[in-house]
C-alpha cells in the first residue's frame, strides 16, 4: 500500500479517539510551522524550569533564615542562594564551599551534600521535562486524519449491473492485487524486520489463530484424519486498532473472520475429454488437445448437458509445458442477497448454510522436485531418471502424484457493535451478509451501520477467491525444478498465504473509503456511490493513516499544559516576593525572614561594604535595591578592607519587629576612617 499522499492529510485540529477526549486533542500541521513551535516550546520550557528553580531557592533560603547565629559556611550558602544561581552553579559552588570549609566548620559535608543532591535531582528533572515537552510534537511517522473529496462507497450491491462490477474489477481491484502480494511478502511472511511498506498500515499485519479442526463439510469429502482441515480465525478485531478507524467509543465496531480449508479427494472427481467437447474452453483448441475436468459442483449459467459439473479444467498440453503452479478460485455466496454473484452450486456433501464456500484449484503442471515430497497437496513420489547434459550423466527428479488438487474452504464473518452502557450486540458467525444485518439493525447507530456497510462491501470485494498465487512458486527455479522439495505441511502454508492476502486486501480497501477509489482510478465516478447521509459523510472523516515526513502532530493538551505551567511559574516567581512583603504586614513572623532575603541580596551586601568604607549615605535600606541620597561618586572597594564594627555598635533597621538587619551607630564610620588613615600613613 502506498503512503498517504499529502493532499489527503487533514490540517488543523482533530480528536484522536484512541487517546481519549483530553489527551487525544491533536493539531496536524506542516514541518515549517512545527519548527517555529518547537523553538517556542524550548523557550517556554527553559523559562518554566528557570523560574521554578528560583522559587525553590527562595523557599530554601526562607526556611533556613531563622535569625540564629551561624558560622561562615551557613552565611555563604545563604548568600549564594540569594543570587538565584542555576542548579549547575549551585552544585559547583557548594562543592567549592565544602572544600574550603571542610576543616573550619562542623559537619561541612553533611550540610552540603543535600544541596548537591537537590541541584542534581532538579537538573535531571529538567532534562526529563525537556524530553517530555518534546513529545508534544510528533515529527516522525504520525497518525494523520484523512480528508478527501473523493470519499465514497463502491457500488457492489445486488442491483448493480455487470458493467459496474467489471469496471470495479478492471479499474480498481487490478491496482490492488500487486500491492496485496507485496504486503504478504513484506509484512506477513517476513518475521525478521518491518519494511517501510508495512509502516503505511495502521497495523503491519492482522494476526489470526491457526488450528487443526474437523472437516467443515461432510466428512466424506475431506482427505485426512479426524482433523483434516485447518482453521484461521482472527477473533474479534476492533476496527480502530486493526484498520485505523477513528470511531468514538460509543460507535465502536468489531469484526471477525474465520476461514477453514480442507483437501478434497482427487479420485472419482476428475475426467479427461477432448478440448473441443468442452464449451467453456478458453481459446481455440489445438488438434488433439485434451483437458482434465475437476467435478465438484454445478457451474451456474452453463448448459447442464455440456459438463456443467466441471468446476475447473486444465489443458494437458499446458500442464506439460508450464513451469509454475496454477491457482484458480470459485465462490458460492450463501446469503440470498449475494447469491446472484455466485459461480456454482456445491455438491450435496459441501452444501452448507452457515458459511460461504470457496473452491481453490492448485495445478502443478510441469513443476518437479529434487527429492520426494510428502505434503498431501504437493505429493511427489514418481521417480524419473534421465540423461543429463554437462558434468552429471544422470539426473533424478520426482513428479507429482496427481496433476492438480482442489481445496474446499469456508468463510464466516461476525460483526459486533458497541452499545452505550451495555454489552456489545453481535451477529452470529456465518456467511457474509447483506449490508443490512437484521440482528444488529435495532442496536447499531447510523454511523455504525455505515461502518458495517463499508466493511461488508470490502469483504465482498476481497475474499479467498481473490488470492491468486502460491507461496511455493517462489521456490521454483528455471525449468520448473524445486531442488529442496517443500515441507510436509506446505498446503497449510499456502492457506495461510491466501488468508494473509485477504487481510492485506482489507487493509487497503477499508481505508480507501475515506481516500476514495478515484485516487487510484480516474474513471471511478462510474462505480462510486458518494455519501449522502450524515453518518456516511461523518465516516469520511474518521480514518487515520500513518504519514512519514512533511507533517507533525501537536498534542493540544501537552501544548496547553506546557504554556500554562510556564506562565504560572513565571508569574509566581515574579510576584512571590512582593506577595510575602505584603503578607508580612499582617503576619509579623514573616517579616524577619523577608528582611534577611533582602539584606542577603548582592546589592545590599555591596551597600554594606561601601558603608563600612565610610562612603556615601544610603536610603531604601529595607528594599531590594538601595540607592545613595545624592549623586555621589563611589570608589572601587579595596581588597583589604576589614571593618571592625561589633554588634554592640550597630542599630536595627528594616520592617517592624525585624532583628535581622543592622547598620552601624553614628560614629562607627568615623572610627573606621581614622583607622584606615593611620594604616595608610
Amino acid at each position: 500500500m502506498s503512503e498517504l499522499q499529502a493532499r489527503f492529510v487533514k490540517r488543523g485540529q482533530w480528536l484522536d479517539q484512541s487517546e481519549g477526549g483530553v489527551l487525544g486533542r491533536t493539531i496536524t500541521t506542516d514541518t515549517r510551522t512545527a519548527t517555529i513551535l518547537i523553538a517556542l516550546l524550548a523557550v517556554f520550557s527553559s523559562l518554566a524550569t528557570t523560574h521554578l528553580w528560583n522559587l525553590v531557592t527562595f523557599f530554601i533560603h526562607q526556611f533556613r533564615a531563622d535569625g540564629d547565629a551561624r558560622d561562615g559556611l551557613f552565611r555563604q550558602q545563604q548568600a549564594l542562594l540569594r543570587t538565584l544561581p542555576p542548579p549547575s552553579s549551585i552544585l559547583a559552588d557548594y562543592i567549592k564551599l565544602y572544600w574550603n570549609w571542610r576543616e573550619r566548620s562542623d559537619k561541612a559535608l553533611a550540610r552540603s551534600v543535600i544541596y548537591w543532591l537537590l541541584a542534581l535531582l532538579f537538573t535531571i528533572t529538567t532534562i526529563l521535562a525537556s524530553i517530555a515537552a518534546s513529545f508534544v510534537v510528533s515529527n516522525n511517522t504520525i497518525e494523520a486524519l484523512v480528508s478527501s473529496e473523493f470519499c465514497g462507497f463502491l457500488n457492489v450491491q445486488p442491483n448493480g449491473s455487470f458493467a459496474t462490477w467489471n469496471a470495479i474489477d478492471r479499474g480498481y481491484l487490478s491496482s490492488i492485487y500487486p500491492m496485496t502480494r507485496r504486503l504478504v511478502d513484506d509484512c506477513y511472511l517476513n518475521n525478521e524486520s518491518t519494511p517501510a511498506l508495512c509502516d503505511t498500515l495502521a497495523q503491519p499485519r492482522i494476526p489470526f489463530k491457526k488450528d487443526r479442526v474437523a472437516c467443515p463439510f461432510d466428512s466424506s469429502i475431506c482427505v485426512g484424519d479426524d482433523k483434516p482441515a485447518v482453521s484461521l480465525d482472527s477473533g474479534l478485531l476492533d476496527l480502530n486498532e486493526a484498520f485505523g478507524l477513528n470511531l468514538p467509543l460509543k460507535d465502536r465496531v468489531r469484526f471477525r473472520k474465520r476461514s477453514t480449508c480442507a483437501i478434497l479427494p482427487y479420485k472419482n472427481h476428475t475426467t479427461v475429454i477432448n478440448a473441443t467437447d468442452y464449451p467453456p474452453f478458453a481459446g481455440i483448441p489445438l488438434s488433439g488437445e485434451q483437458v482434465r475436468l475437476y467435478l465438484y459442483a454445478t457451474m451456474l449459467g452453463q448448459d447442464p448437458d455440456k459438463w456443467a459439473n466441471a468446476t475447473f479444467y486444465q489443458s494437458l498440453l499446458k500442464g506439460n509445458v508450464s513451469e509454475d503452479f496454477t491457482i484458480r478460485s470459485m465462490v458460492k455466496y450463501t446469503d440470498p442477497a449475494r447469491y446472484p454473484y455466485s459461480a456454482f452450486d456445491p455438491s450435496p456433501e459441501m452444501d452448507i448454510d452457515d458459511a460461504d464456500v470457496i473452491l481453490k484449484y492448485i495445478g502443478k503442471n510441469r513443476v518437479h522436485y529434487g527429492q520426494p515430497v510428502n505434503d498431501p497437496v504437493f505429493s511427489a513420489h514418481k521417480k524419473v531418471t534421465y540423461k543429463s547434459y554437462g558434468v552429471q550423466d544422470e539426473a533424478t527428479i520426482y513428479l507429482h502424484d496427481d496433476p492438480g488438487t482442489v481445496l474446499g474452504c469456508t468463510e464466516q464473518y461476525q460483526f459486533c457493535v458497541a452499545k452505550s452502557g451495555k454489552n456489545d450486540a453481535c451477529s452470529p458467525l456465518g456467511p457474509l451478509p447483506d449490508s443490512n444485518i437484521p440482528s444488529l439493525s435495532a442496536s447499531a447507530s447510523p454511523l455504525q451501520m455505515a461502518v458495517l456497510q463499508h466493511v461488508i462491501t470490502s469483504s465482498f470485494l476481497f475474499d479467498l477467491s481473490n488470492s491468486d498465487s502460491a507461496l511455493a512458486s517462489a521456490l521454483v527455479r528455471t525449468g520448473g525444478l524445486i531442488r529442496e522439495g517443500v515441507p510436509d505441511d506446505q498446503w497449510i502454508n499456502e492457506v495461510e498465504g491466501w488468508e494473509s492476502q485477504v487481510w492485506a486486501g482489507l487493509q487497503i480497501l477499508i481505508p480507501d473509503y475515506a481516500i476514495g477509489a478515484k485516487a487510484r482510478d480516474p474513471q471511478a465516478d462510474f462505480y462510486v456511490i458518494y455519501p449522502n447521509s450524515t453518518a456516511e459523510k461523518a465516516l469520511c472523516g474518521m480514518q487515520k493513516m500513518p504519514k512519514a515526513g512533511g507533517f507533525v502532530n501537536i498534542n493540544v493538551f501537552g501544548l496547553a499544559f506546557t504554556l500554562t505551567f510556564a506562565l504560572l511559574v513565571t508569574i509566581a516567581d515574579i510576584c512571590v516576593l512582593k506577595f510575602f512583603i505584603y503578607l508580612s504586614q499582617f503576619r509579623r513572623a514573616l517579616a524577619p525572614r523577608i528582611d534577611r532575603w533582602i539584606q542577603d541580596g548582592v546589592l545590599q551586601l555591596q551597600r554594606r561594604a561601601y558603608e563600612a568604607q565610610g562612603e556615601s549615605n544610603w536610603v531604601h535600606l529595607n528594599q531590594e535595591i538601595p540607592v545613595t541620597m545624592d549623586r555621589e561618586l563611589l570608589d572601587d572597594l579595596p581588597i583589604d578592607l576589614r571593618p571592625r564594627g561589633r554588634r554592640g555598635q550597630v542599630e536595627r533597621i528594616g520592617t517592624a519587629d525585624s532583628e535581622a538587619t543592622f547598620t552601624e551607630k553614628k560614629g562607627v564610620q568615623e572610627k573606621i576612617r581614622e583607622s584606615l588613615d593611620i594604616t595608610r600613613n
